[in-house]
């Protein structure tokens, strides 16, 4: 009679139960939804994004839960969805599921929005019910709001000069008369790539808005980039001289969209000398533009060139060369003999060359000038002192030998520049100008002494001896040398101790590369600074492969030398590669040893998702930074995938079977109609025994 009273009291609670109401499942948007409330009648949810957005970055989810869930047996399914006008190309949107039972069941939108997909609305609806004997059902609204960029225009390389006051912020092209140009001065571009750019109106303005220049544009099609071109009618001309500027529409599909200003000014050619070169001949050239200085010694020989050069072609340049205190008609009287030209008359370019040969001690000053028929002029100066030289001998014991380095350098001198100072200059790798002095004496005999010890890896120097007397000398004999350097260090990656495939569980740490690094140069250290490791992500939907990562370490034999925690810094994850910078190393490899490393993957205990995410690990060559260079190939690790229990655990079916009702939203009276059946068998047997 108790079973049977027991029996009567659940069927009323059943039926009570039953006779309540039953609640609409909801949708409401999670705490840091990028989606927002919608103003727009009949939507209740939108996001604005602009082409190339990735919706990855963006949080878009909506949680859809119902409120008729104490016992935890409600399941709330989405049965359609829907988009008008179509679904927008790179967007993953949520499809018809069905959620676990007691759990809100989340829907969201991923992808990259790409270029091409036409501005305007994309409104997708979602219907979705509970797993009442009637379902309730409910409908929402969810907007995408694809943005029009407007396009945007990049200054062309042909607008280089000018004050940029024709906005944009595009400067003018300024060429010279004489020239006919063809001048690409912006590229427009627009972000939405189903779009074609056309060029519109042409308002031209400026100080000389003549017809000298035709603005030009190509047809690129949809998503090319717009080229605006100025093009000059013929060769410019002195009445082209002045500031065009042109207003070009830009259209989109034909419509208006944005203003370009672009300008081109039309100037004058300024005529250009070129610095001094020296073609053969003794003289060192010193000081810088405008002023140049020279020296030489009496019988050296004198070959400097200048070329003048004008923008404006067809301009006549006059190229002159003058000496202070006397004529250049008269050699002698300049210091020189022989071929002196004082003048070179012609069109551009145009080079007058001085040639001769020091006849006696002195200073002369040269200037040397060039004009055009535009009133523009240029000019240089240039000083050459003529000295007697003295004579200096050297007497180098260790000249010409290998040194080591850490071995010393012997020197002495004589020189016959009574009271003069003697300067030792040290010139690394056989460079022909002089550093700062090592040392220097005023003795005209001495002697000089460099330990090598900290010279830099170089395999040549030499030592030059000058004389500061009047007139300046130097004397290079026996005065080369060339050193022994230690090789560089360099390295060699490998792989090592590489673990193979295999499953691992939440809340393990597993192995996923090891690789060993060799140094190659026999004689130096070899010290590792960074490691850049890269995990390939099997499975990751959603980024749930790298969620399940807590952290990554970089190990050297049985020691941590740095770890990454998921999302700190050296942590950079995409939908199918984990990368990991491990910087500020100080991991040191002595000649001719090798160091074994080790990458390791740390889990998190949470169950992880379905399909079980995977992991491979590799490292390449070019990734390792070190005071050397790092040769070989890449070396891959196995595949760890991450499961809920290893095949060798005992339990896996049990917990299998036992969760398999709750977890899957099955409903309870199966069970409960199984458990009265064996309650009233029981009480059958019990009445036959009595």
């Amino acid at each position: 009679m108790q079973l049977v009273r027991a029996m009567t009291v659940l069927v009323i609670l059943v039926g009570a139960a039953t006779l309540s109401a039953q609640a609409t499942p909801q949708a409401s948007l999670p705490v840091g939804s990028d989606f927002g409330p919608s103003g727009s009648g009949g939507i209740d949810f939108e996001v604005t994004l602009g082409p190339g957005d990735s919706l990855d970055a963006l949080d878009l989810d909506i949680e859809l839960s119902d409120a008729d869930n104490p016992g935890g047996n409600q399941v709330v399914s989405v049965t359609n969805v829907s988009v008008v006008p179509s679904a927008p190309t790179g967007v993953t949107a949520p499809s018809a599921q069905i959620g676990s039972a007691g759990a809100t069941l989340t829907i969201s939108w991923t992808g990259t929005i790409n270029a091409s997909n036409a501005p305007g609305n994309y409104d997708y609806t979602i219907d979705f019910e509970d797993d009442e004997g009637t379902p309730n059902t409910n409908t929402i609204v969810v907007r995408l709001i694809l943005t029009n960029v407007a396009p945007v225009a990049v200054q062309g390389a042909a607008a280089t000069a000018g004050d940029g006051s024709a906005g944009d912020p595009f400067r003018g092209a300024n060429q010279t008369k004489g020239t006919t140009p063809s001048l690409a001065l912006a590229n427009v571009t627009d972000a939405n790539t189903g779009q074609t750019l056309s060029m519109g109106t042409v308002t031209p303005g400026g100080t000389n808005p003549s017809a000298a220049f035709t603005i030009t544009a190509n047809t690129p099609g949809a998503g090319g980039t717009l080229t605006l071109t100025a093009v000059a009618g013929g060769a410019l001309a002195s009445a082209d001289l002045g500031t065009h500027n042109f207003a070009v529409q830009v259209l989109v599909d034909a419509a208006p969209a944005i203003t370009v200003n672009l300008r081109v000014v039309v100037v004058n050619g300024v005529p250009v000398l070129g610095a001094p070169n020296v073609s053969g001949g003794d003289i060192s050239l010193g000081g810088s533009d405008p002023a140049f200085t020279g020296t030489l010694l009496v019988g050296q020989s004198l070959n400097v060139s200048f070329t003048a050069t004008d923008s404006d072609t067809g301009d006549t340049l006059t190229v002159t060369a003058t000496r202070t205190g006397g004529s250049l008609a008269t050699p002698a009287a300049a210091g020189f003999t022989g071929t002196f030209p004082a003048t070179a008359v012609g069109t551009t370019p145009r080079t007058l060359n001085l040639t001769g040969t020091a006849a006696a001690a002195g200073t002369i000053t040269l200037t040397i000038d060039v004009g055009d028929g535009d009133g523009g002029t240029d000019s240089y100066t240039l000083a050459i002192t003529i000295t007697t030289a003295p004579t200096i001998t050297v007497t180098a014991p260790n000249g010409g030998e290998n040194i080591t380095i850490g071995n010393n350098f012997n020197i002495t001198w004589t020189s016959a520049g009574a009271g003069a100072t003697v300067e030792i200059h040290l010139s690394i790798d056989g460079g022909g100008s002089f550093p700062t002095v090592i040392t220097a004496s005023t003795a005209n005999n001495g002697s000089f002494s460099w330990n090598t010890t900290g010279a830099p890896a170089t395999t040549q120097a030499r030592i030059r001896i000058r004389d500061t007397g009047t007139p300046t000398t130097l004397d290079t004999s026996n005065a080369n040398f060339t050193l022994a350097v230690p090789a560089p260090a360099g390295g060699s990656l490998s792989a090592s101790n590489n673990p193979g495939s295999r499953n691992v569980s939440p809340g393990s740490s597993a192995s996923a590369l090891g690789f060993r690094v060799s140094e190659t140069g026999g004689s130096s250290t070899l010290t590792i600074t960074q490691v850049i490791v890269e995990i390939s992500l099997l499975n990751n939907t959603g980024g749930v492969g790298a969620a399940a990562i807590t952290s990554v370490s970089l190990r050297r034999g049985s020691s941590t030398l740095a770890t990454i925690n998921n999302g700190g810094g050296g942590w950079s994850a995409t939908a199918t590669t984990l990368t990991l910078t491990y910087s500020g190393l100080s991991a040191a490899i002595s000649g001719g040893a090798n160091a074994d490393f080790s990458v390791v993957i740390s889990f998190s205990s949470a169950t992880p998702p379905s399909p079980s995410p995977g992991y491979i690990a590799s490292v390449d060559a070019a990734d390792i930074s070190a005071n050397g260079s790092i040769a070989g190939t890449t070396v891959t690790g196995g595949t760890i995938t991450l499961v809920e229990d290893l095949p060798d655990d005992p339990f896996a079916e049990d917990k299998e079977d036992s969760c398999e009702l709750s977890t899957r939203g099955g409903p309870a009276w199966p069970a409960l109609l199984l458990f009265v059946g064996l309650l009233a068998a029981a009480y059958r047997v019990r009445r036959a025994r009595e």
